[in-house]
């Protein structure tokens, strides 16, 4: 429930080691380079890429526009958008490594396979957090597994789209825990929060980046964390793996992240 939120680059194996990187490494960018973010705007993917992006601009000289192409499950549709693009550089994904590690496996009948992608970089690296309405009734993680079960499948848990994270750790727990619960996929973590926000589901696992001040203000109930050690400004907030111990076949920690990807 770890979820590392990398930034990673691709582009197709081939170009990466040969022409494309002879050919641009003296004089790469000589214009503005295209940073596609597959979800939604206002999500901790989101502004992790809006954050990375404006460092790297002003390092290296050139503009780097952000392109939020939020669509498809999983992402899919900013994805294909950039592993379509021409491969020389100037077309990089910014998303959650799951957006495109493990699509071909989710998604067996996907038009494309991201495998064809090829990382670059990791941007950070943070643990999943379970979040819940100002309303719900548990403070924790047990009291979270304890209304699921009086409520067989009317517990409701956004996550940010088919395959990643949120939707993964959700499946996980409600395994591990032996309960059901509603799974509601969204277009990256900003709309989901606005509904958690807002009372219209239940409870999601998402960042703390981009969820701090609502915790912190009472708007939403922080149920555990999935980092290895409680968080040292929450350490009343308990661990998901104190709850929910993981074996070794299935360790409490996801991955994901916010990852820079060039056309393939």
């Amino acid at each position: 429930m770890v979820r590392r939120f990398n930034i990673i680059a691709a582009v197709a194996g081939a170009f990466i080691l040969a022409p494309f990187g002879a050919a641009l490494a003296q004089n790469f960018p000589t214009r503005p380079i295209t940073l596609v973010v597959p979800l939604s705007a206002g999500g901790t993917a989101d502004l992790l890429c809006r954050l990375a992006a404006d460092r790297a601009s002003r390092s290296l000289g050139q503009q780097i526009i952000v392109e939020n192409r939020a669509g498809g499950a999983g992402g899919r549709v900013g994805s294909e958008s950039v592993l379509h693009a021409a491969p020389d550089g100037y077309t990089i994904l910014c998303a959650p490594s799951l957006t495109y590690s493990i699509t071909h496996l989710i998604f067996a009948r996907s038009v494309f396979d991201t495998r064809a992608m090829e990382p670059i970089s990791v941007l950070a690296t943070y643990p999943l957090i379970m979040l819940a309405r100002a309303t719900f009734p548990g403070d924790d993680l047990s009291g979270f597994i304890t209304y699921a079960k009086a409520n067989p499948g009317k517990l409701t848990f956004g996550n940010q789209g088919r395959g990643q994270t949120g939707e993964l750790l959700g499946a996980l727990m409600a395994l591990k825990g032996h309960f059901t619960l509603s799974q509601i996929p969204y277009r990256g973590s900003a709309p989901a929060i606005n509904d958690l926000l807002a009372g219209n589901i239940d409870a999601m696992a998402d960042y703390l980046l981009a969820n701090k001040q609502n915790v912190d203000t009472g708007r939403l109930k922080f149920l555990a964390t999935g980092s290895r050690e409680r968080l040292k400004e929450y350490p009343k907030v308990a661990t998901i793996a104190e709850t929910l111990p993981a074996d070794r076949a299935a360790r409490c920690e996801a991955t994901g992240g916010g990852t820079a990807v060039s056309s393939s």
